[in-house]
């Protein structure tokens, strides 16, 4: 009566969250880059353990999905990339839009991209030690990591599509334990085998137009050249599926009144994985979730 134990698969919770972890065989983190390297060239692998509980979590043979973020919206100002990095840059922009409160960085700054490979090369070196993380979403670039930024009320494009590439192979050149994901089926996953993530999952809205972009394909307007969709019709075949619920709805609504439809979004997708939203401790136990 109880769901199959595949490995690598399931809820990924936040790993900070020992409560939330704990029937769980995948966490996420969600690391910034200020938390990773607060100081220019000092990566605080020591924070890290300690804020997303890492040793306990590789003790109980689980395993992470990881993302790296440069600009999470909160409810006040302020930024996730760090602050040395911003004073040698300064050419960004603070926001406070529908998303919320934040800074996003102007990607396609060479400084900022030179450390970023830095910061990425070195946070590889750190997880290819084990197998421990398991899967990392591209992040990095856009809102929450998700490669796009909401120009719509006057935040900052991403960078044209070679710069684009470029942060992809920061990714693609150094981890080597873990499978890649990507937010929406650009070239650059196609190309590489790569899998998506929609971290919509629940909205109708949304996961069909995610589901129809890697149906049919089509384009991403940047700063400059566009960035191709190719169509991948079949990628969930050989590489996984990511993603989190959506907030549009409360999570009893999605595993409810609205249960059906979620259920029928997360099977037409294919899905690997959900999180970090995903079903709280309390609705754990609910044969909807248990269902998922």
């Amino acid at each position: 009566d109880d769901p199959l134990n595949n490995p690598l698969t399931g809820y990924a919770p936040p790993a900070d969250n020992t409560e939330e972890c704990r029937d769980s065989q995948l966490v996420y983190i969600g690391l910034t880059w200020a938390e990773w390297e607060p100081s220019q060239g000092e990566y605080d692998t020591e924070a890290l353990e300690e804020l997303f509980h890492i040793e306990q979590w590789k003790s109980e043979n689980k395993h992470a999905v990881l993302r790296f973020l440069c600009d999470v919206p909160g409810e006040e100002g302020h930024m996730d990339i760090p602050q040395w990095l911003y004073e040698r840059t300064r050419d960004g922009e603070f926001y406070n839009i529908s998303y919320g409160a934040g800074y996003c960085p102007d990607y396609g700054n060479e400084y900022l991209r030179e450390r970023h490979s830095m910061a990425i090369e070195a946070l590889a070196q750190y997880c290819n030690q084990d197998d421990f993380v398991a899967y990392v979403e591209l992040g990095s670039l856009g809102h929450w990591g998700e490669w796009h930024t909401n120009t719509d009320e006057g935040v900052l494009p991403l960078p044209d599509a070679q710069a684009c590439w470029d942060y992809v192979l920061d990714y693609s050149d150094n981890f080597y334990n873990a499978r890649l994901l990507m937010r929406r089926n650009y070239v650059m996953a196609s190309d590489g085998g790569l899998g998506l993530y929609n971290d919509m999952t629940g909205s109708p809205e949304d996961t069909r137009e995610w589901l129809d972009w890697i149906e049919n394909g089509g384009s991403f307007e940047t700063a400059g050249s566009a960035i191709e969709y190719t169509p991948m019709q079949d990628f969930w075949k050989t590489a996984p599926v990511g993603g989190e619920f959506t907030s549009e709805y409360t999570m009893e609504e999605l595993l409810t009144d609205r249960f059906t439809d979620t259920l029928d979004m997360i099977r037409e997708s294919h899905m690997t994985f959900i999180g970090p939203k995903c079903p709280e401790e309390s609705l754990k136990d609910s044969s909807a979730a248990r269902a998922i």
